[in-house]
């Protein structure tokens, strides 16, 4: 049980750390700026205008925004819980290569939240986090990893060669 509360504190940390930069002087913002607004909004407690600024950021694409989007629906901070709906968006950002959206899926895989319990899947996804330099993933990573077998750690190894065999050929 307490494995899950840090997850849960990890990703609001991730999710809803407030950027040294801040202000834009225009009345239309870029997802990026929706995203800060937001978290300032969520560290003031003020929910309702932390959503919409996320929702809009995730509905104009933004990788983060989506993430981001997606750990209010896993935490239920400000909206109920849905952890189907939380995957779907942290699907939209992974898709981009967003380093938080693969975290946030392989703790949804870790814990068969929204998708079900694959621990093959969670160790694949933390990973391609820690490739693309995400330090925090590793903490995820040796969680996961304990609780496998060197089967399924082996089995992880190749979905990831397999992954990234796949993307180089995308470009």
């Amino acid at each position: 049980m307490p494995r899950i509360f840090i997850h849960y504190g990890l990703l609001l940390a991730v999710a809803f750390a407030p950027f040294l930069y801040w202000g834009c002087g225009k009345n239309e913002y870029t997802a990026k700026d929706l995203v800060t607004r937001g978290q300032k909004y969520m560290l003031q407690d003020k929910y309702n205008e932390a959503i919409n600024c996320f929702r809009k950021a995730a509905e104009l694409g933004d990788a983060e925004g989506q993430c981001v989007f997606g750990t209010v629906y896993y935490t239920g901070v400000g909206l109920p819980k849905d952890y189907t709906e939380a995957v779907r968006w942290f699907c939209k950002s992974a898709e981009q290569g967003n380093s938080s959206g693969y975290v946030s899926l392989g703790i949804a895989y870790s814990e068969g939240h929204g998708v079900p319990l694959d621990l093959i899947e969670a160790f694949k996804w933390v990973n391609l986090a820690m490739i693309n330099g995400d330090k925090n993933a590793l903490k995820f990573r040796d969680d996961i990893k304990l609780r496998m077998t060197s089967e399924q750690i082996t089995e992880g190894g190749k979905r990831i060669a397999e992954f990234v065999a796949k993307k180089k050929e995308q470009k």
